[in-house]
């Protein structure tokens, strides 16, 4: 390799994407793809120019495109890593609701009011971790602080959609919301807040175990 393409050699990293190494000589065709935020992103170098970054948007030269997107790419993921979060939220607030009628419908009757509100407690905490187990793989979140920030979204959602619904659609007292936090009648609703919070850190570690 001639000197001037060894020392075109650059190392490039742009937000958790594996480096790329080119030379300086390296025909324009030949830079590496990159699959990004559901965009076409080639990451490569002018010829000639030495440390003058470019991106191959759908096979369009943009020197300035580039830039921004380098930028905001870190945002877009972030974008999706929300927008899968709560997704997912959803089909946890589906399960509470198929395990609250299914609490109101049988376990009152049956095992009295005390008894099926502990034991539905228990099975909402073991539905929410066994949906977190298997959306974590499709959430993909990439480090400790993002399932820190799942978790936090997860739970600042239930605690709108809680008190939010309660209070303006089914006309609830702020007392009467605030009844299923004090651990009455073996209501466990706490701890249910508190699974949904750690799940995602949690289960992150049980897949790596298993």
């Amino acid at each position: 390799m001639a000197r001037a393409d060894r020392a075109g050699l650059i190392m490039c990293r742009l937000w958790r994407t594996q480096a790329v190494a080119m030379p300086l000589s390296a025909p324009n065709d030949s830079v590496k793809k990159s699959q990004r935020g559901g965009a076409r992103i080639y990451r490569g170098w002018v010829l000639g120019v030495p440390k003058l970054p470019t991106f191959y948007i759908r096979g369009r030269l943009n020197i300035a495109t580039g830039f921004a997107w380098a930028f905001f790419l870190p945002g877009i993921t972030m974008k999706s890593l929300f927008i899968k979060s709560v997704a997912v939220w959803f089909f946890i607030l589906l399960a509470a609701i198929a395990n609250g009628d299914f609490r109101e419908r049988f376990l009152l009757a049956t095992l009295g009011t005390s008894n099926a509100f502990f034991l539905s407690g228990i099975t909402l905490s073991l539905m929410i971790l066994t949906i977190t187990f298997f959306a974590l793989p499709w959430i993909q979140a990439k480090d400790s602080i993002e399932l820190i920030t799942i978790g936090a979204l997860w739970l600042a959602l239930t605690l709108a959609f809680e008190f939010g619904a309660g209070y303006f659609l089914m006309g609830k007292s702020w007392p009467q919301l605030l009844e299923g936090y004090m651990f009455k009648d073996g209501n466990i609703w706490p701890i249910v807040l508190l699974v949904a919070a750690i799940a995602p850190s949690v289960m992150e570690k049980v897949r790596k175990m298993i």
